[in-house]
């Protein structure tokens, strides 16, 4: 039994993308659609959410009101608020 073995050449390769161009389009059609289809249907804005453990230390944390602890916690997310949300750290982001 004799291997012959077959050389292709541009022609060849460009002949049989004109034989499967109806697929490869309709493939990319698909495709297409579906990119649009999420485009279209995300939203335009990006949310998220954190959750922040304080961790309070002393020896008088346990001797504290609960309503002492939420201003605490408040003052302290507002303060971090203040060093994060500047105008350079904003501006380094866009």
């Amino acid at each position: 039994m004799a291997t012959t073995t077959e050389e292709y050449s541009t022609k060849d390769y460009l002949n049989a993308l004109r034989r499967r161009a109806g697929l490869l389009l309709s493939v990319l059609a698909l495709l297409f659609g579906i990119a649009l289809a999420v485009a279209i249907l995300l939203p335009d804005t990006y949310r998220a959410t954190a959750e922040m453990h304080i961790d309070l230390q002393g020896p008088n944390v346990d001797v504290l009101e609960p309503i002492q602890l939420t201003n605490y916690a408040d003052q302290y997310i507002k303060s971090l608020q203040q060093k994060v949300i500047t105008y350079d750290n904003l501006k380094a982001w866009l």
